[in-house]
């Protein structure tokens, strides 16, 4: 580019000087402009990675599926597509205005090597006509045409761009803006219930490409205000069970009904709200603590509340300790000066994060099994408080807390084997009481 344009120069100067201090002129103001739009370009740029940074993090929750239980048991899948959109169209501006200058860059640059070449060319066709240049000359000179092609071609380029970024934008917008779809609207709304029985009726459950049964045959009722363990060994079925009570799968075999309703028939995201739960591969977000106990943490007295919980679970010293206490951004993320959760202190995040959703259901799958004996203890010693007049569901390996509960629901191979309270079923001297014996000489 350099030695072509300082070839036209060359060409011209021998004619008219004049016509070199233009072109000096429009070289000049050519960089100038083009190191301005790239500057405000590159600084654009530097401005849009914290938004981008954010954008993916929401996209990429939304798509990994190991965040979905946690998704679909808080509801919060609207909450995280109205960031994720709010940060997508933060991005598009920052690259529109970026693009938008580093266009103008190219359509000015192309526009200004046009107009070189132009007078170049008409001081040629001129110096021929006028015979003062000799057609030999002349085609010494026909080189110049290549420049003169290739800038229209440029500029022409540069049209194209402008027009392919602007349907690009304006698929990408449409995109962002498909209105979500409404769900269920066939579906019968939550019944109106105060006391509630959730029954298992002949149900079977087979996972995806799997052959064998994960739950078979299983006839169970739970009723509301029931704290209720569910227990048995590794691959017994439990962890199968709370998810088809929480429509996380739908039965192969065998119906669910709540008050005799289906709960298939049930409008989705209202029976979701009835349950809050604590899975084993729990996860936190890359937000502030207060939003990953409350998603929408505008309500009055909600930072009380979240400190009450705190402090009956343990963590109210650890989080005042924080910089932004509550407001404290969970992982490094984003925030250098964000809070890495060890396993438990995690885990206890999401038991208030759980116990905060207000459900009339709360699961805690193994929600013990990142703590110490002291804070399960602890944890235990306040569970009427925790859960209040909640229907609880326990699965744990450690069968001391069984002791809390109303009902043992025990499962082997994904059958349920045996049903009662700790006393009944020790006495029976089943599955149960072998599980639990074979625990308590680790104790003594």
């Amino acid at each position: 580019m350099v030695i072509s344009i300082l070839g036209i120069i060359a060409i011209i100067s021998s004619m008219n000087v004049a016509i070199v201090l233009i072109f000096l002129f429009m070289i000049l103001s050519s960089a100038y402009i083009d190191s301005k739009t790239k500057e405000k370009s590159h600084r654009l740029t530097l401005e849009a990675v914290n938004v981008e940074r954010r954008w993916n993090y929401y996209t990429r929750v939304l798509e990994d599926v190991a965040y979905s239980k946690e998704i679909r048991m808080n509801n919060i899948g609207k909450w995280l597509i109205d960031y994720e959109m709010d940060y997508s169209y933060k991005a598009i501006d920052f690259y529109k205005r970026r693009n938008r200058y580093f266009s103008l860059s190219i359509l000015f640059n192309s526009v200004s090597a046009l107009m070189q070449n132009a007078i170049t060319y008409a001081c040629l066709i001129y110096s021929v006509i006028s015979k003062n240049m000799s057609i030999g000359n002349f085609t010494m000179y026909v080189g110049a045409v290549t420049a003169f092609s290739n800038s229209v071609r440029v500029v022409l380029s540069s049209l194209v761009d402008i027009k392919v970024y602007g349907i690009y934008y304006e698929a990408l917008e449409k995109y962002v803006n498909i209105p979500e779809t409404l769900r269920n609207n066939k579906k019968l709304p939550l019944p109106s219930i105060g006391d509630f029985v959730l029954s298992f009726r002949n149900v079977s459950f087979k996972y995806p490409g799997q052959e064998e049964y994960a739950i078979k045959n299983l006839n169970l009722e739970l009723r509301s205000g029931t704290k209720l363990a569910i227990v048995g060994e590794n691959g017994a079925g439990k962890t199968t069970f709370v998810k088809l009570l929480c429509r996380l799968y739908d039965p192969t075999e065998g119906e669910i009904l709540l008050n005799g309703i289906n709960i298939k028939d049930i409008d989705y995201d209202q029976y979701m709200n009835m349950f809050s739960a604590v899975f084993q591969d729990f996860k936190l977000f890359a937000f502030s603590i207060k939003e990953n106990i409350v998603w929408e943490n505008d309500s009055p007295g909600v930072n009380e509340t979240i400190k009450n919980i705190l402090k009956m679970i343990g963590m109210e010293e650890r989080i005042a300790s924080l910089p932004n206490g509550i407001n404290t951004s969970i992982y490094k993320e984003f925030d250098e000066k964000g809070f890495e959760p060890s396993g438990g202190e995690g885990q206890k995040i999401a038991i208030a994060r759980a116990i905060v959703k207000n459900s009339k259901i709360i699961i805690l799958d193994e929600p013990l099994a990142s703590l110490d004996p002291k804070a399960e203890y602890e944890i235990f010693k306040q569970f009427d408080e925790l859960v209040k007049d909640k229907t609880a569901i326990y699965i744990s390996h450690r069968l001391s807390t069984c002791r809390f509960c109303d009902a043992i629901a025990v499962f082997d191979h994904g059958c349920l084997c045996e049903y009662g309270t700790h006393s009944e079923l020790i006495a029976k001297n089943g599955k149960y009481a072998e599980l639990y014996n074979l625990q308590a000489q680790y104790y003594v």
